[in-house]
């Protein structure tokens, strides 16, 4: 909330609808307390359970970079809301994309469109922005063995792996 550099590369991040927070993520919210304050938000699946009445992203005026690349969006909020800055290959998707949101299973379906439609993110400040590792649900991480394809934080498709 007081902004700073964030890499924000390859999470699930989701809210309830029950939660008081209208924005999932909030930069600078409670001011900015750096001389730089750039957001990176590259790769991730941002899934508001609200589904029309929330935001995925507010940015309190005073950032100097925004940067959002291939990131899954699960409600009907653009991501460009929140505020401006350089928004590309970001797609909003219903949770029917998902091989199960039930089960928490953000891996797109086989059958997607949005398979192999993600972009080089670039660099930041030398900073590589393209997600290595990847979360297994439940609580475990696995190193990516090719550059992520797709947009959102899953790279793997297909049947569950052991």
């Amino acid at each position: 909330p007081n902004g700073g550099i964030a890499y924000v590369v390859g999470n699930i991040i989701g809210q309830s609808r029950q939660t008081e927070n209208s924005a999932l993520i909030s930069f600078g919210a409670e001011g900015y307390k750096w001389t730089h304050n750039e957001l990176y938000l590259v790769n991730n699946t941002l899934i508001d359970g609200t589904l029309f009445t929330g935001r995925f992203l507010r940015v309190k005026s005073g950032a100097t970079v925004i940067k959002a690349v291939n990131n899954l969006l699960v409600g009907s909020a653009p991501l460009e809301a929140g505020g401006s800055g350089e928004f590309v290959n970001n797609f909003n998707i219903s949770v029917a994309e998902f091989e199960s949101d039930f089960l928490q299973d953000y891996r797109l379906k086989v059958s997607s469109k949005l398979l192999a439609r993600a972009i080089e993110p670039g660099q930041a400040n030398n900073q590589d922005l393209k997600p290595t590792r990847e979360y297994v649900h439940r609580l475990r991480a696995v190193v990516l063995d090719s550059i992520a394809m797709h947009p959102g934080a899953i790279q793997r498709v297909g049947p569950k792996s052991p």
